[in-house]
């Protein structure tokens, strides 16, 4: 998996914070019974391969991804932004 002398690193990214970096995973926070959001999210190693956004899955760029809480998404990622909830971000330096 990449560069074995990287150090595996975790962050908390809360509404409208946003990450760039070596992403491995992020994982939606909070009661199993509600839905977190992020307001994009783009896969890739180093360079990106494919950005997903809110106005891909709808026609206005209010809407947003869901993602229910407790939901793991595997990178890797080099950026993510969060529209509403926690997310928990799993990184590589």
């Amino acid at each position: 998996m990449g560069n074995t002398n990287s150090k595996s690193k975790i962050l908390i990214l809360s509404t409208s914070m946003e990450f760039t970096g070596k992403i491995d995973k992020v994982q939606a926070l909070g009661p199993a019974s509600t839905t977190s959001s992020l307001d994009q999210f783009t896969f890739g190693d180093i360079n990106s391969t494919s950005v997903v956004t809110g106005s891909q899955i709808g026609h206005a760029s209010s809407i947003k991804i869901p993602v229910p809480n407790g939901t793991v998404i595997e990178g890797p990622g080099t950026f993510v932004k969060v529209k509403d909830g926690d997310f928990l971000v799993y990184y590589r330096t």
